[in-house]
This record gives structure tokens, sequence and C-alpha cells, in this order.
């Protein structure tokens, strides 16, 4: 039986602890066919919504590619273990997680639960902005961006990831920060190996670099005009334009890019392991009284938060 034990803060990101969570993943992708596999959540204290993500992508890659079984503890923290509820992580992974109903649960205005998505379904991407809509009072302009970014990202799983599982999603907002936090994660193919078919000196070169060029308008793996290199291309300007954080892990590259009043920084990261598919996790900003764009005189006036 392979264990895997999580401590302390579990997530991805500029905000959480992308190193534990990669070593993590890379043990767990170290398991073998029909392999038992033990998650140990007693000693966990925080889960990010690109936490939970990732452990459901690399189970459901197991399960299906290994036909290993995947079995888990709950937190001792009641917060966490409500949390764990709460994001809809039981019945994705079909366990039941109790609930410690003597403290007051996360507000379920600020959770978008873990969800599969198998299919383009506007009124779920409209739940989604609702949510983010309730933290950062978005204006017309800006939630109209945020909805076509969010399709561009799920149709270019449903066209160009292959996943068995389509992908899933999960967010969550902090009203004491004022930010909000989302993850779209897939097992399918993968970034590289779908440029690859375009752009052939990427197979040579490590994930981060393919993911760099995804990120360029116009860049795409597939021929003719179907969503000809835009997805990633508009998700990125538009996170630039926000303020904010994203990141993208697939195969074996990880690239992040944080952006904020004080200018924009991007690492790039080669793994040591190839992580099955694609998640890419990203953070809205918004401290109280500030304009979501913080290119303040290349943004149209309308095309800001409402505060």
């Amino acid at each position: 039986m392979l264990t895997i034990k999580l401590l302390g803060r579990f997530g991805l990101g500029f905000h959480a602890n992308t190193k534990d969570v990669l070593q993590c993943v890379k043990f767990m992708l170290e398991a073998k066919m029909d392999e038992e596999v033990f998650i140990d959540f007693s000693e966990l204290e925080f889960l990010y919504p690109s936490g939970i993500n990732i452990l459901v992508i690399v189970g459901k890659y197991l399960q299906i590619h290994r036909r290993c079984k995947i079995r888990q503890n709950f937190p001792l923290d009641s917060e966490v273990k409500n949390f764990l509820s709460e994001s809809g992580f039981s019945s994705q992974v079909g366990v039941s997680v109790p609930i410690d109903t003597s403290i007051l649960p996360h507000n379920d205005e600020y959770i978008y639960k873990l969800r599969k998505f198998s299919w383009m379904d506007d009124y779920e991407i409209e739940r989604i902005i609702d949510l983010i809509e309730k933290e950062l009072k978005l204006s017309s302009l800006v939630r109209f961006s945020i909805h076509e970014n969010l399709a561009e990202l799920i149709l270019n799983v449903e066209q160009h990831s292959k996943s068995p599982i389509s992908c899933y999603i999960l967010g969550q907002g902090y009203s004491n920060s004022h930010r909000i936090r989302f993850c779209i994660g897939d097992a399918g193919i993968g970034i590289k190996e779908h440029l690859g078919n375009k752009y052939r000196d990427l197979l040579s070169k490590n994930a981060s670099e393919a993911i760099s060029k995804a990120l360029v308008e116009g860049v795409t793996g597939t021929t003719g005009n179907q969503n000809s290199g835009v997805g990633l291309s508009n998700f990125k300007d538009f996170i630039r334009c926000c303020g904010g954080s994203f990141m993208i892990l697939s195969d074996d590259g990880l690239y992040e890019e944080k952006v904020g009043f004080m200018g924009r920084v991007v690492r790039k990261q080669k793994l040591d392991f190839c992580f099955p598919g694609t998640l890419i996790d990203f953070v809205i900003d918004s401290a109280p009284g500030k304009k979501i764009f913080h290119r303040k005189e290349r943004i149209p006036k309308e095309y800001k938060l409402i505060k």
C-alpha cells in the first residue's frame, strides 16, 4: 500500500505551498498497477481548490490507467473536514465525510462545488460567475469577459485534451482578502503533446516552453479555424489586466505568473515527473475600494469593478 500524508496547507500557486504539492503528486504517480493508495488527511490544516482538484485528477488517472484503489481518512481539523464535504469532494470520490455541526460551516455562497464538466454548460458557467460577483461586484463588461474566458478554457478541454474524465472545476471566494480562486483540471494529453502536432520542436523541450507558447495569440495545435489559438491567450490577457495570478501545470512543466500594482512576476519550472494532464489555477484579486484592472490608462473607464 502506498501512503500519502498531507501536512499543513495544501494547494498550488503563489499564495500556497506548490513544492509540497508537487512532491505529493510525484509520490502518488509512483503507484504500481493494482496498488492501494491511502491518502492521510488527518494532519491537514488548510485546503485550496487546487489542492482538492489535483488529488481528484491524479486519483482518477490512477484508477483508470493503473486500476488503483484510492482510500482516505479525514482531517482532525473540523473546518477542513467540513470544507472537504461542502466542496463536493465527498460526492465526486464516492466517500462520506462526517460533518462537525458544532462549528459554523463555510458560507455556501462562496464555494462553487467540485463538478465534472463533460460538455459546455452555459448555466453552470453563469453560476460560477455569480459566485465571483458576490465577492468582487463585477461590471457587465468584466462579467462578460470572465464568461468568455471560462467558456474558452472548458472548450479547450473538449476539443484538444482527449481527457477520459473531461474536466473538473472547483472554486472558492475569500471574503476577508477579496480574492477568488478557481481551478480547472483534466487528465488529457497535455499542452506539449497537443502543440507538438504542429510545432515539432516543442516535443524535445520542457513543457513549460510549450505552455509559454500556448499563451501567445494564434498559437494552436489544430488545423483550420476550430478554436484557433485564442483560449489561453485571452485568459492570460484577462488575468494580466485584472491583477491576480495564474498557474498552469502540464506534463513536466509548470508556468506561474503573478500580476499586481508592482508589476509582473513569471516563474517557469522543469519538473522531475510528468503530470498526467493539465491543471489551471487562477486567482482574481481585488482589495476593497480598488479597481479590478490595474492598467488604468489602457482600460476603458467602464471596464472595472463597481464599488
